[in-house]
């Protein structure tokens, strides 16, 4: 009787951390663009990161941004600008080994064709953002502003992004 109780209380913690775990990506369900997952960095630090845009773009704006953009004819360039910031505590208290990567390889996109999206690996920066934004990093009051581009066939549309052990946010057209 004692081991099935231990069974059932293992069984029940385990439940609890999944839905915990879900309700931090969103439950499941996809995230509105501009709302942010709140993601723990630390005993007492936590970070907000937020898509606040995803637009399709043109090879031509790669190359306007110093692209070399080449070998991507017939290819739809989308860039995502997201932001993550402190919520909860000071940059001192972030523990980086617990930080998101923002990087591309952490980004997949679903297409409306099937496809995935494919992250693009560009050696340098750029500044995919609508307003010129992006920044090296964050502070105790001001956000890191990120860009990430994914690649999509010419016909296909984006309909989600994702990031790895963060959260899906759903693309609207517009």
């Amino acid at each position: 009787m004692r081991r099935f109780l231990s069974v059932v209380a293992a069984t029940a913690a385990l439940l609890l951390l999944t839905s915990a775990c879900s309700a931090a990506s969103g439950g499941g369900d996809d995230l509105a663009v501009g709302t942010s997952v709140e993601v723990s960095a630390g005993e007492s630090a936590t970070l907000a990161v937020t898509v606040t845009d995803v637009r399709a773009g043109t090879v031509e704006d790669l190359s306007t941004m110093g692209v070399d953009a080449s070998s991507l004819a017939g290819r739809t360039p989308w860039f995502l600008t997201v932001t993550m910031g402190l919520t909860e505590g000071t940059i001192q208290d972030v523990d980086r080994d617990l930080m998101p990567s923002l990087a591309p390889d952490q980004w997949s996109g679903e297409v409306s064709n099937g496809a995935d999206a494919q992250p693009l690996q560009v050696i340098g920066d750029y500044d995919c953002t609508v307003d010129g934004s992006a920044n090296a990093g964050f502070t105790n009051d001001e956000p890191l502003v990120d860009c990430v581009a994914l690649l999509t066939a010419d016909s296909a549309e984006l309909e989600s992004v994702t990031l790895v052990d963060v959260g899906t946010w759903a693309v609207t057209a517009g």
